[in-house]
């Protein structure tokens, strides 16, 4: 199972996870955070949700593009 096109916002992208359903917002610039939210959560542009989040912060915009390889969201 391939994973859903992520959501592109102005100021972030969400990726959803094809065989979980979790979601993984992801906002643009130099912030190395992701939030991940569970599936079926609406997110709003500014990153807000009607469920929890659970918050990751790497230490590297580099190591976090490398998980997002890992995870199969980009090539």
């Amino acid at each position: 199972m391939k994973h859903p096109a992520p959501l592109v916002m102005p100021n972030a992208t969400v990726y959803t996870d094809g065989y979980t359903g979790k979601q993984y917002y992801i906002r643009r610039g130099y912030s190395a955070e992701v939030r991940q939210f569970a599936a079926g959560a609406r997110v709003w542009m500014d990153g807000s949700s009607n469920m929890p989040m659970q918050k990751t912060n790497f230490k590297t915009r580099a190591l976090l593009n490398s998980w997002l390889r890992m995870m199969g969201f980009k090539d």
